[in-house]
């Protein structure tokens, strides 16, 4: 794992580097306390190490009268009387004139016999070298021509201080653990859980929740920090208040530039229109062209939204300043590519399905810029898909148009849908697909055009199910029948 501090919270980076120095802390302490302890032991040892050495001349004295065995015995005695724990390698030295004895606590070898006994330390040092590279604590007393040498193996004492000091030790490491302890509970209560308020509350107005303000914290940045946010989010409220009127003013003017309230004689119309948001970048509408002939346009520009929706309202413009019955859809499709072309963003582009009806001919005539799908059904088994006849508008402001007309027989059916349908997924990332939605129009194809366009959106929104719609949905439906005459 790649661990960078960096990428850690601000309670992580708290709480670690209070609990380093914590650490550090305690660590100085026990060292500090250990070097003191050991200092006052080493102290008191060579205080009663003189003390030992003093309380046993006397005693050579008196024993030195009865022969030399008797001072070794007399050593040996006091040697064996000493506590290990507290003296683990005591040794005690006589000079008797030229005459020495030792004894120890324990098997360790004797101190080297040539050493002279004036070179061990007097009081005002605590330890000494008496030959090889151990140090000794060292206690000596002289009286006439008797000494006596009193010493404890450094080594061997500091060990037995570390034992005593376990409890010390353990119980300095307890209140280090206890403070870390207290510091990190307040640093979470002072510092980690207001920040964890605000960065909730910085995600919910990222997502849109502007209620619920933050309350008062026990410090003043804190405070300062939390105002300005709820300042923040009650500004971002007013506006998204406003940019939703605003909205839902452009989606009812969009919605009053369909096609609403058409009639055709000979024909049925059945559509449906729902933008992935408040406003959408489809297009649909039909004018008339006089002497019984209708120009129909279904479009659909790149992306979606406010963006999406300015080029379709462009592009209602531009078909209603251009449209004239004496020009034919491909016609009518190149001049619009024209103006597209100087006007449109670099990178915005539509595909439209523009057709022709003749009602007195009975007649279909189509152009398609780019547009997938539209079908022209006779019946379920006698079915033309009107493929595309040229590019997109928007790619070339010189392109050409191919242009097609075909017989409008009765009783037979024009469908164009937008890739909002055909490109809608579920949850489990299959696509509704054309077949699909061909196979829905075919199912319904006994039902009037308005509900069959009803049932190929519930059709649509089942297959779609929880999954959100990410682009806009039209279809449009056109029955054409026989007409009886007045």
């Amino acid at each position: 794992m790649n661990f960078r501090l960096r990428d850690r919270s601000i309670r992580f980076r708290l709480l670690s580097i209070t609990s380093i120095v914590t650490f550090c802390f305690v660590i100085a302490l026990v060292v500090l306390d250990y070097r003191r302890e050991v200092q006052h032991h080493f102290t008191a040892k060579q205080s009663d190490l003189y003390e030992e050495a003093k309380t046993i001349l006397p005693g050579i004295v008196h024993t030195r009268e009865h022969g030399r065995v008797a001072v070794q015995n007399y050593i040996d005695d006091v040697c064996s009387r000493m506590d290990e724990q507290d003296s683990p390698s005591h040794h005690i030295a006589i000079q008797i004139d030229d005459e020495f004895y030792e004894a120890f606590t324990n098997s360790k070898e004797a101190l080297p016999r040539h050493e002279p006994m004036n070179n061990a330390s007097s009081m005002g040092d605590l330890k000494t070298h008496l030959g090889g590279n151990d140090e000794f604590l060292v206690g000596i007393y002289s009286d006439g021509n008797i000494s006596v040498l009193v010493t404890e193996n450094v080594t061997a004492l500091r060990s037995a201080i570390v034992g005593d000091e376990l409890f010390r030790i353990a119980g300095i490491i307890l209140m280090g653990i206890a403070a870390a302890t207290i510091v990190h509970r307040t640093l979470i209560r002072l510092v980690s859980k207001p920040l964890d308020v605000l960065v909730e509350k910085v995600r919910a107005v990222g997502k849109g929740v502007y209620d619920n303000p933050i309350g008062e914290f026990g410090s003043l940045e804190l405070n300062i920090l939390s105002t300005e946010i709820n300042h923040m989010s009650e500004a971002l409220a007013t506006s998204e208040v406003d940019r939703n009127s605003q909205l839902k003013k452009a989606r009812k003017i969009q919605q009053n530039l369909l096609p609403n309230g058409i009639e055709i004689p000979g024909v049925n119309i059945g559509k449906i229109y729902c933008p992935a948001e408040e406003v959408g970048g489809d297009y649909l509408d039909i004018l008339p062209q006089g002497n019984n002939r209708w120009l129909v346009c279904v479009a659909d520009a790149t992306g979606h939204g406010v963006p999406a929706a300015m080029s379709s309202a462009m592009l209602k413009t531009l078909l209603l300043q251009i449209n004239d019955g004496d020009k034919s859809p491909a016609m009518i499709l190149r001049e619009i590519n024209k103006v597209f072309m100087q006007v449109h963003v670099f990178g915005d582009f539509a595909s439209v399905v523009l057709l022709q009806l003749d009602m007195n001919a009975m007649t279909l005539t189509y152009t398609n810029a780019g547009h997938d799908p539209a079908w022209y059904i006779k019946s379920p088994t006698e079915i033309q898909e009107l493929k595309p006849t040229g590019t997109l508008l928007g790619i070339h402001e010189d392109e050409s148009w191919e242009e097609y007309t075909i017989q409008i027989d009765e009783n037979s059916r024009f469908a164009v849908s937008t890739d909002g349908i055909t490109e809608t997924f579920n949850s489990e990332g299959r696509e509704f697909g054309k077949e699909r939605l061909l196979d829905s129009l075919l199912l319904h194809a006994s039902s009037s055009v308005a509900e069959t366009a009803t049932h190929v959106h519930e059709t649509v929104r089942d297959f779609r199910a929880t999954e959100q719609q990410m682009d806009d949905v039209t279809l449009l439906l056109i029955e054409f029948f026989h007409q009886e005459d007045d």
